[in-house]
């Protein structure tokens, strides 16, 4: 899960370098990357788990662990808007 989430992070790491590499565009390209990473870790984890629930993360199913990637998103909403 952790790989996967980090390949999502990378990739809202590039979009906020690519559009402009501000502060705020960086921010926001973390967000649409925690959101790009708990997409993956559930299409990858319901893959996985379509027969039995036997990858799992610290006991949850994996395909149940994307919403770690949307709290984090919000998270980083939160952030943007009172800082």
């Amino acid at each position: 899960m952790v790989p996967l989430m980090a390949l999502g992070i990378g990739v809202g790491a590039l979009l906020g370098r690519l559009f402009g590499g501000s502060l705020l565009a960086e921010d926001i390209g973390l967000v649409i990357g925690f959101l790009v990473g708990g997409a993956i870790v559930r299409v990858v984890g319901k893959a996985l788990n379509r027969d039995h629930d036997h990858h799992r993360f610290f006991g949850v199913p994996m395909r149940h662990c994307a919403w770690a990637g949307v709290a984090l998103a919000l998270a980083g909403v939160a952030i943007i808007v009172f800082r």
